[in-house]
């Protein structure tokens, strides 16, 4: 049986930062969604009757979560969450006060803020390009969403979660509070990959990815 797989990218990047992944999954029906931070948004998924297989990089799980624009079998999850800042009953979160911190730069130097942001995330690959434009509207709603979405209520689908120890932006505890042991999701750990593991290991997630699918066919 075939499926499809959609790509849904993070926080300021677009969905080129899974081209060495995608290049290794067992899967020809490929899309994305692009959440416009450089250029034109694509939200739209041709409706059809494979089954899905959605991959969701950090923001992209909690966006895809809080809103479910369409249905699918099975979710993967790269260094992705339903909750990211933290709350009164989920102290597992990322501080407030950083997003607003990055709030403040962004309206300052949204370049400036996006190079930072890389090197936090451990990605010494994407580089922003001399006519690289930021859509500063669209990471500042994302940073929004980022500070008060909440997903958790939101039931899993089969789900594969792939996580960083050396992952700075997502703390694995964070991600382990969510995803570990529950009986809907696979989860797994690699000892050196930070945030952007897509980009950065694309081989070990893939070998997890590849087996997670086959489920589907």
């Amino acid at each position: 049986m075939s499926i499809r797989i959609v790509f849904i990218h993070g926080f300021g990047y677009s969905p080129t930062m899974f081209a060495p992944l995608a290049q290794r999954i067992e899967v020809d029906h490929q899309y994305d969604i692009d959440f416009g931070f450089f250029g034109p948004s694509r939200s739209e998924v041709p409706i059809c009757s494979m089954p899905t297989v959605v991959i969701g990089h950090s923001l992209g799980v909690l966006r895809y979560l809080a809103t479910t624009p369409f249905p699918t079998d099975g979710l993967v999850s790269l260094a992705g969450f339903s909750r990211f800042c933290t709350t009164d009953d989920f102290p597992h979160g990322v501080t407030p006060i950083l997003v607003k911190r990055m709030q403040k730069k962004l309206a300052r130097n949204a370049r400036a803020l996006l190079t930072e942001f890389y090197t936090l995330c451990g990605d010494n690959i994407t580089l922003l390009s001399d006519d690289s434009v930021p859509n500063v509207a669209a990471l500042s709603a994302a940073l929004d969403d980022l500070l008060h979405l909440d997903a958790r209520s939101t039931p899993l689908p089969q789900t594969l979660a792939l996580a960083g120890r050396a992952d700075a932006v997502t703390p694995l505890a964070m991600q382990e509070a969510i995803f570990r042991n529950r009986p809907d999701v696979t989860f797994h750990v690699h000892d050196t990959a930070p945030h952007t593991l897509p980009l950065t290991h694309p081989d070990w997630c893939a070998h997890h990815i590849n087996a997670f699918i086959r489920r589907f066919m």
